[in-house]
């Protein structure tokens, strides 16, 4: 497969068509040569992460996936995930200070946290996330850090649950996904950093998300859900706890 997945993407993206055949394109040239989703993202992946392995860039790694996800997400999501924090995993043990988290990837990494009706999904892109964060070793930059655009990023996600929750779109959908972001929130703030605009984004991270289901009276089963991170925090490090004490 290291050479014919290469060439199924490249084959398919140059073709000018609509995105619906592309992916039918794409699933048909995948039968054909007996590539398996597992084996497509064994390739699909890495590329995410600029890993020069095989010859696909990052985006095009993005646009395939855009692709499959979005016409077949229960035969595409959950082995892209499981690559995901397997590839990230091993890339972590062997070479902490290689792997590069960029804007779109973690775009995209929230939003399929967010949004995926799979809690597998979600669990291991949230690992995949704070995995992410635990690696970055250089905090000296005056660039947002990983965990920074995370938190950021999990912040905004959750204000588009919320709002939806509040014009009762899909309400229980969009609960799920305020108690999953909030959650990834939780975890990341037990990401240790030095930099005093990381823990500034955890403190309002935690403002953003989790504060303002404490702070709903309307749905007594997810201020439950929000109860049971609150006891995480007080078992975690002191930021966590001093945000607690300040509330």
């Amino acid at each position: 497969e290291n050479t014919v997945i290469p060439a199924i993407v490249n084959e398919v993206l140059q073709k000018e068509s609509e995105n619906d055949k592309r992916s039918t394109m794409l699933e048909s040239r995948m039968q054909e040569e007996n590539v398996s989703p597992e084996l497509l993202m064994n390739v699909l992946i890495p590329a995410l992460f600029y890993d020069v392995s095989f010859d696909v860039t990052c985006e095009q790694a993005m646009l395939v996936l855009a692709l499959l996800v979005t016409s077949n997400p229960s035969k595409y999501l959950k082995p892209a995930s499981r690559c995901m924090k397997l590839y990230i995993s091993t890339i972590l043990m062997n070479n902490p200070t290689s792997l590069t988290l960029s804007d779109d990837v973690l775009k995209l990494m929230v939003s399929q946290l967010s949004t995926s009706s799979d809690v597998e999904v979600s669990s291991n892109i949230t690992e995949s996330l704070v995995a992410c964060c635990h690696q970055e070793q250089d905090t000296s930059s005056r660039s947002p850090t990983a965990l920074m655009r995370s938190l950021k990023a999990l912040s905004q996600a959750f204000q588009t649950a919320w709002d939806q929750k509040v014009e009762r779109k899909n309400p229980q959908h969009s609960s799920t996904s305020c108690v999953r972001c909030s959650a990834a929130v939780v975890m990341l703030c037990d990401v240790k950093t030095a930099r005093v605009d990381d823990l500034t984004s955890k403190k309002r991270a935690l403002d953003d998300s989790l504060l303002v289901i404490l702070l709903d009276d309307s749905d007594p089963l997810l201020q439950m859900s929000a109860l049971d991170l609150v006891e995480q925090l007080t078992t975690a490090s002191s930021i966590q706890r001093d945000w607690l004490l300040s509330k």
